[in-house]
């Protein structure tokens, strides 16, 4: 017992160290750690910026492959092209529109326009784009299991059950989706909250402009939404690993 207790109490001790090196850096407490709404929604342009690059990339290699009749580049490998498709379109929403229109704006337009010093969580604030690169880490194991998720963007069954995908791609896949829903749901909730009890004295809801209103309502939308299209995906799941169907059949 007190074998364990001065393991535990050394390694407590440097785990305090560590994090108090991290937090005596200027470019980690500025970058990593700041909950200041400007500085991340810089962030959130900055991924956003990198994965529209990434998904570009996907599309030049698809573009490329039907510029002309019969196989170019992928040696007429289907399910590869399947998964360059897929990519392309689950990177292109979740990773690069998603982030740069709903957070990067977002961060930088509402507090601005509301008069409000920063959003309603900035703890939460933080903590939403910080999901966004493991789901693309997540996003970029699922493409390096097997021949990754030729699925299709919608992840339709039976291509994402045990039929069409025997291995853990889709697995990866549906819990890097998870992350990044999770991550708009965080985001929406932080606006929703800071639009309505933040707005500066007088800013009545027939004051605010126009692009407030938009933000809010897809805030709802994207609350509600995700929460409904994370369902989907574990319902995949359970069909494909573990024989439950949600609709009856008959």
């Amino acid at each position: 017992m007190k074998i364990q207790k001065i393991l535990i109490q050394k390694i407590r001790e440097i785990l305090i160290t560590f994090l108090d090196a991290l937090n005596n850096n200027k470019f980690v407490r500025t970058w990593i750690f700041s909950t200041n709404h400007k500085i991340i929604g810089t962030l959130y342009f900055f991924f956003g910026t990198f994965s529209a690059c990434l998904g570009v990339a996907y599309s030049f290699v698809v573009r490329a492959e039907l510029a002309t009749p019969g196989s170019q580049w992928l040696n007429c490998n289907i399910n590869l092209y399947n998964s360059l498709i897929t990519s392309h379109g689950l990177v292109m929403i979740f990773f690069a529109a998603m982030p740069i229109l709903m957070g990067g704006f977002g961060n930088w337009m509402i507090p601005t326009l509301i008069g409000a010093p920063d959003m309603a969580f900035p703890r939460l604030n933080n903590l939403s784009f910080w999901l966004l690169p493991y789901s693309l880490f997540y996003f970029s194991m699922s493409a390096m299991i097997g021949s990754g998720v030729g699925a299709g963007w919608t992840i339709y069954p039976p291509l994402s059950g045990l039929i069409g995908h025997s291995n853990a791609a889709v697995d990866c896949l549906i819990f890097s989706l998870h992350l990044a829903g999770l991550s708009s749901i965080l985001g929406a909730i932080n606006f929703i909250v800071t639009i309505v009890y933040m707005r500066a004295r007088g800013m009545s809801w027939t004051r605010l402009p126009l692009f407030l209103l938009i933000y809010t309502n897809n805030s709802f939308f994207i609350s509600y939404g995700i929460t409904c299209f994370s369902m989907c995906n574990y319902n995949v799941i359970n069909r494909s690993k573990y024989k439950y169907f949600f609709f009856f059949l008959y």
